[in-house]
């Protein structure tokens, strides 16, 4: 991930980044795709804010998984609370964060987006630079006769509809449309069915404010799945599954021709290991659980259960099971144990899935938890967990480093060095991360990390598509 973020403006004032709204699983899933993507794929450095609406939309797994990747999540609930609590779902929520984003200067993207290059050089657009603020047309026109001009005191009028998947907004020239946008929003229910959700409230608060902005000149291209918007010259920029969302265990909608797609399909594998694909929080507990809990995250062991085949079983960190996840067995917790007899242990390891609890399991001799699986057919249940691992000795990886000529070197010298270092010391991805608190800039050595093992599981039956994403469309028609 470079050496930080450039959360600052090239001309020292400001700030600059992205935003992303994307609460509950589905969306979840679209805005780690795309975070990887700007990230690992484009090697994007802007600061990102993800925002979701509360703990019903975010658990603790899934805000770790985007902070290792330099990601700000987000809890938008109290503030919206605070402000009236006229906010009640995503396409409101995009007016709300741009209202309240920490950033100066902002690119909105929807979750369900992926950019064909980084989108860093937009903010030095000249258009841009002029106006303050750039948005993207739809495929259709926000016709003269349309009752919200009425509604808002405008005069009508026939002009492209706007696309809000992208919105390139300075923030701090444009703060009376922006809280006019907002406003617009919070009357979704009045405004929503006129303009289709919010994507027109952008034009029609800068237009009730007066404010200068400026609409890219080509129309996207058609896709049935998908809508391709283009830069000011005509090139594909950004590529929006506006009916093609990722998902992380049904198969992927096809969209052809689509650029980055086997970086997008080795993320979502990733993020299969690593996530149960549920908003799990756990049940209540005690510190004294919680502290159990942390000494057996990352831990693995061997689960069996009578008139069952033994399985491995691996517990990752903030509740979530790797290796061993079935239907049943999607999340684990220790939680405190009232009834436990004098002199022993006082906590529960449990295993829950679709069906709610299926195991409870105690601590018995050495490494073993026994108990019982709760599921039918119930049976007797053991779990027998390895030995902690030895601490990873960082062979010839600092030698390796050097060579590269860690930290000053790019992150794709390091990776392609590292690469190497794998094929002579496979594991390098483990000791990378083990050894990174050590070493500067730890951060973008986790996220390397990442990138290695990745690169490592990533899908071979996917093919890029030849040529550019602008020869590759051009067969589709735009509309007139």
């Amino acid at each position: 991930m470079g050496a930080g973020p450039d959360n600052e403006a090239a001309d020292g004032q400001g700030s600059r980044g992205i935003v992303i709204c994307a609460g509950g699983t589905t969306m979840f899933v679209n805005a780690y795709v795309l975070v990887r993507v700007l990230r690992d794929t484009l090697h994007c450095r802007l600061p990102i804010e993800i925002w979701h609406m509360g703990p019903g939309e975010m658990s603790p797994a899934m805000r770790a998984l985007l902070e290792a990747h330099g990601v700000t999540v987000i809890d938008a609930a109290v503030p919206i609370a605070e402000a009236g609590g006229l906010i009640r779902d995503g396409w409101q929520l995009k007016a709300f964060a741009l209202a309240h984003s920490g950033l100066d200067e902002v690119l909105l993207l929807d979750a369900d987006q992926v950019p064909v290059e980084d989108p860093t050089p937009l903010f030095a657009w000249q258009a841009y630079r002029q106006a303050g603020a750039i948005f993207w047309p739809d495929i259709v026109d926000l016709t003269a006769d349309n009752p919200v001009w009425a509604l808002l005191g405008l005069q009508g009028r026939r002009t492209p509809s706007i696309e809000s998947g992208q919105v390139l907004v300075d923030r701090r020239r444009h703060r009376a449309a922006i809280a006019s946008v907002l406003n617009l929003n919070e009357r979704a229910d009045e405004l929503y069915e006129l303009v289709y959700g919010d994507k027109d409230t952008f034009l029609l608060g800068w237009l009730i404010a007066g404010a200068d902005h400026e609409i890219v000149p080509h129309r996207p291209f058609v896709h049935p799945r998908a809508c391709v918007q283009c830069d000011f010259d005509g090139r594909p920029l950004f590529q929006h599954r506006t009916n093609a969302k990722w998902s992380l265990g049904a198969k992927q909608v096809p969209v052809d021709n689509f650029v980055h797609e086997a970086d997008c399909l080795g993320y979502i594998a990733d993020l299969r290991r690593r996530w149960s694909g549920r908003i799990h929080h756990g049940p209540g507990r005690s510190l004294a659980a919680r502290y159990v809990e942390a000494a057996l995250a990352s831990r693995r062991g061997t689960l069996s259960f009578l008139g069952g085949p033994s399985l491995e079983l691996e517990l990752l960190p903030h509740g979530e099971i790797g290796a061993g996840r079935d239907f049943e067995r999607a999340n684990w917790a220790v939680i405190d144990r009232p009834d436990a007899p004098e002199g022993s242990d006082p906590f529960t390891l449990i295993l829950e899935g679709g069906l709610g609890r299926c195991f409870e399991l105690h601590p018995a001799a050495g490494e073993h938890w026994v108990g019982t699986k709760l599921t039918a057919p119930g049976a007797s249940a053991a779990l027998h967990l390895a030995e902690s691992p030895v601490q990873a000795s960082p062979g010839l990886l600092p030698v390796f480093l050097a060579a590269a000529g860690y930290p000053a070197c790019s992150d794709t010298v390091l990776e392609n060095v590292l690469r190497v270092l794998d094929g002579v010391e496979p594991g390098v991805a483990g000791r990378l991360r083990h050894h990174a608190a050590s070493l500067a800039d730890p951060e973008r050595l986790v996220g390397l990390a990442a990138r290695l093992e990745d690169h490592a599981a990533r899908r071979t039956d996917v093919v890029r598509p030849a040529g550019m994403l602008a020869t590759t469309y051009a067969d589709y028609r735009r509309p007139s």
